[in-house]
């Protein structure tokens, strides 16, 4: 019996690789899907606190393994950017909060109440208890706030001043009339100096 040679044919890869390679592309393996829900929990950690070590426990990865994540991926990066940022912004609109809005603590003091006895007595008798609230607000926060958003204004800056050619800036009472050695007295005193 004869056999047919087959003819060569100049088609590229059967139909079935081509299709088993694109699916393996659009589909994620069990361990990329895994990464990116580490990924996602990571960055929702992130945004909530702004503390990379918190947001690594909440992800269940190492600290190396998110500083490999920013390496490896810009879009990851950028993420990592804007939770930074979403972080950021929490923090100060609690800053804000507690300057501006503050916060109520609750105020302790003795009471008297009458209680009974069991033999049919009643007894007075002093107690601690909540006599009340008082706003409490962070004046430190609030200078912060305004140092921060309006530096030009509450912003101190560090003057330094120097002499001739850098030198160490040196004063001499002698050669000072009446109107500087007056002021220099009233530097001294506001400075707790000499009277």
């Amino acid at each position: 019996m004869a056999t047919r040679k087959k003819s060569p044919t100049s088609a590229s890869p059967t139909p079935v690789n081509s299709e088993r390679a694109n699916a393996s592309a659009r589909k994620p393996g069990p361990s990329e899907e895994h990464t990116a829900a580490q990924q996602a929990a990571f960055l929702t950690a992130l945004a909530e606190t702004g503390v990379i070590t918190y947001a690594c426990q909440a992800a269940e990865v190492g600290r190396t393994t998110q500083w490999e994540w920013r390496q490896a991926s810009a879009e990851f990066r950028a993420r990592f950017d804007e939770a930074m940022e979403e972080a950021r912004d929490k923090i100060e609109l609690e800053a804000h909060r507690r300057a501006v809005d503050g916060w109520e603590e609750p105020v302790f003091g003795l009471t008297q109440e009458v209680v009974e006895c069991g033999d049919g007595k009643r007894k007075v008798v002093s107690i601690t208890a909540e006599v009340g609230r008082v706003r409490k607000y962070s004046d430190r926060l609030l200078e912060r706030l305004l140092e921060g958003n309006k530096p030009e204004k509450y912003n101190k800056k560090r003057l330094e001043h120097t002499g001739k050619d850098g030198e160490p800036l040196t004063l001499d009472p002698t050669k000072m009339n009446d109107e500087q050695l007056h002021a220099l007295a009233e530097i001294l005193r506001s400075m707790g100096g000499a009277q």
